[in-house]
């Protein structure tokens, strides 16, 4: 039997039913075995559905155990900070009165690498409206996070931000007409 969608598979299902149903028509017992053929397609076979299930079951476990580490990583990076912003403005995570005005920014993004090395605690104020939309430019919350490795001894994310801060300038340069 061709693949077809469901839906197509209930509209032929619907139409064999209704030929049936008129007087007189032929080849009922053909007409009745391709309905219950269809049927049978129709209805998820017992290893689709513990397919499904366990496929399911594995995102779900999967999903918990990305959670666990990133609160893993958030126990960590908070104890590191204590109570001061780690960008370096030297404010204070309660000084704005506001609950929960910190945040844990991924530098190198959630998806590419989520560590103790790669994360810092950033005041609200400082991650969004700031960091994210990179205020006054990107190279300079590169050196800031470059001073963050370096006061805490992360050489390998300092090599990666150097590189990177190394590449932001000579982009910068070149869109000024400045030749490298």
């Amino acid at each position: 039997m061709p693949r077809l969608s469901r839906r197509n598979l209930e509209e032929i299902r619907t139409l064999l039913q209704i030929s049936i149903a008129v007087p007189g028509s032929r080849h009922e017992q053909e007409t009745q075995r391709s309905i219950e053929r269809i049927n049978q397609a129709l209805t998820p076979s017992v290893k689709r559905r513990v397919a499904a299930r366990t496929a399911a079951s594995a995102r779900r476990a999967a999903k918990r155990q990305a959670s666990k580490e990133t609160r893993d990583v958030y126990t960590v990076v908070a104890a590191r900070a204590g109570h001061f912003c780690e960008c370096g403005c030297g404010q204070r995570f309660s000084d704005v009165g506001l609950t929960g005005n910190r945040t844990m920014d991924h530098f190198l993004g959630k998806a590419r690498s989520e560590s103790v090395e790669t994360c810092w605690m950033l005041r609200r104020d400082c991650h969004l409206n700031l960091k994210q939309q990179n205020k006054p430019s990107r190279a300079y919350w590169l050196r800031l996070f470059i001073n963050h490795c370096e006061r805490f001894g992360y050489s390998e994310t300092e090599a990666w931000a150097r590189k990177e801060l190394a590449f932001v300038e000579a982009k910068e340069r070149l869109s000024e007409g400045v030749s490298p």
